[in-house]
């Protein structure tokens, strides 16, 4: 994921694989897909942050998307 402040864009990295929406699962296979992600989900909130560009404050979690969040609704509010 990364965000641009001069855009007002959050941009998201597609993930190969199939949308579990809809899917209706074997008990066994649904265990193990739920598990695959869970540890991805853990992994990206294990996951350093990337290093403040010089000059600025540490980006911290949530925070920087949550501004990114905001501009972009109101942004699409206004047009």
């Amino acid at each position: 994921m990364a965000a641009d402040a001069g855009l007002r864009a959050v941009v998201l990295t597609a993930v190969e694989g199939r949308p579990l929406y809809g899917m209706t699962l074997p008990s066994d296979e649904e265990r193990r897909v739920f598990r695959a992600v869970g540890e991805l989900a853990a992994r990206i909130h294990a996951s350093p942050l990337p290093p403040a560009a010089p000059g600025t404050a540490p980006v911290v979690p949530y925070a920087k998307l949550g501004r990114h969040l905001e501009g972009a609704a109101a942004a699409s509010e206004a047009g």
